[in-house]
């Protein structure tokens, strides 16, 4: 009778957060538990074909021993080394897929969390207090009126004023400096100093954030500030990212497993090829990117165009992630179709790896004090070597018309 009861408990727990994955994208290492208890009863199910009584022992012993090896592994990928974790499961302790956003949402405003967003398209709270951590700092930042970082201009415009603003994700809204004047828009400020006119760079950086929800957040909230010039930084990660959003709401069979094991994550991603940003993705991972990528070149197209009506232009930064630029086996190349993609779209760009790369001129040992040594965000003195790259090229393509 107990057993039963204790089965009925376990088929119980396993629909409550199957259904939990399946309607919301929510999973916790519960999950992970739950779907080591299940291959347990499925080896037992197995051990009853075998006759023999000693091996039948012996199979479900070494099997004990290798599930409960398998989940010790689980749990330190997850809470020890981090390996494949996603942003969530740093920042809150649980899994919510990239898939179900809305969903999310509308959980959180059935719960009573009636001023929930998504801030990739509506920003943060306004004067809301944000956590920045990682295994190299823990600080705080406050928010402006939009939920934005840093200091906001009045929306109207002084008539001797050149206004820009930076659409990007962490790296603009400056992941690892607890000081808004050390954020990328505010150092490119200083160094774009014009005597003739007054300039102002408002932070439009928010974490995790991509291509599409930029403009979404621009359109949003900052439509009316009457910019001249939109700033755009992409990096790799903009793949994956662009990826969820176009397939919102369509979770694929693999999120099942790929939210329940961080040993499935490693098999799925690394030996696979299931990786947009790895040069030897395999060939079905290939096609999806480059379908991402032409919907990404058509977008910013239109969003350039939609700018010009406007007499605003646009801008774009590539942002390399630090192994891009200094890679220590020749043969684990990282893919730059994204890059390329960019530079064929026609819109004004420049590409810091390549600037970097010349910066460095091959000693690219160097870079890696620019970059937090854990957390591969800058620091405060990569902020300041992409900000003077940025407002050096500006300068040189003569992209601002203040005189």
């Amino acid at each position: 009778m107990k057993k039963k009861t204790g089965y009925f408990i376990l088929l119980v727990l396993v629909v409550v957060h199957l259904l939990m994955l399946h309607y919301f994208g929510i999973a916790s290492y519960t999950n992970t538990l739950l779907l080591y208890a299940l291959f347990y009863l499925f080896v037992k199910g197995i051990a009853i074909l075998i006759k023999n009584k000693h091996y039948k022992e012996l199979f479900i012993r070494n099997s004990q021993v290798l599930l409960m090896l398998m989940l010790v592994f689980e749990f330190f990928l997850a809470f020890i080394f981090k390996i494949n974790n996603n942003y969530f499961e740093n920042e809150r302790g649980i899994y919510l897929s990239e898939y179900k956003h809305t969903e999310q949402i509308n959980l959180l405003h059935f719960l009573g969390r009636k001023k929930a967003k998504i801030a990739w398209e509506s920003g943060y709270t306004p004067f809301s207090e944000r956590q920045h951590y990682s295994q190299d700092f823990n600080y705080s930042i406050h928010m402006n009126q939009l939920g934005l970082r840093g200091i906001l201009p009045p929306a109207e415009k002084d008539t001797d004023e050149y206004r820009i603003t930076v659409l990007g994700d962490s790296f603009i809204e400056g992941f690892g400096v607890q000081n808004d004047s050390l954020t990328f828009p505010e150092i490119l400020h200083r160094h774009l100093y014009n005597s003739k006119k007054k300039i102002s760079v408002i932070n439009a950086g928010i974490c995790g954030s991509n291509p599409y929800y930029e403009i979404r957040l621009y359109n949003k909230l900052l439509h009316d500030y009457n910019n001249d010039l939109i700033i755009l930084q992409m990096n790799l990660s903009d793949l994956q990212d662009i990826e969820y959003t176009y397939n919102q709401g369509k979770m694929p069979l693999s999120e099942y497993f790929y939210a329940s094991s961080h040993i499935f994550r490693i098999i799925y991603s690394d030996i696979l090829g299931n990786n947009f940003i790895a040069e030897n993705c395999n060939r079905h991972t290939e096609v999806r990117r480059r379908k991402i990528l032409q919907l990404l070149t058509q977008q910013l197209k239109n969003f350039r165009k939609s700018l010009s009506e406007e007499n605003c232009s646009l801008f774009l930064v590539y942002q390399p992630i630090i192994e891009e630029i200094y890679i220590k086996d020749k043969n684990n190349t990282i893919t730059n179709d994204l890059a390329l993609a960019l530079e064929m779209s026609g819109i004004p760009l420049i590409n810091l790896k390549t600037e970097y790369q010349d910066i460095f001129k091959g000693n690219f040992r160097e870079i890696e004090q620019f970059y937090w040594k854990k957390d591969k965000h800058h620091n405060t003195k990569g902020y300041e070597l992409m900000a003077v790259t940025v407002a050096t090229k500006l300068k040189e393509m003569n992209l601002l018309q203040t005189n």
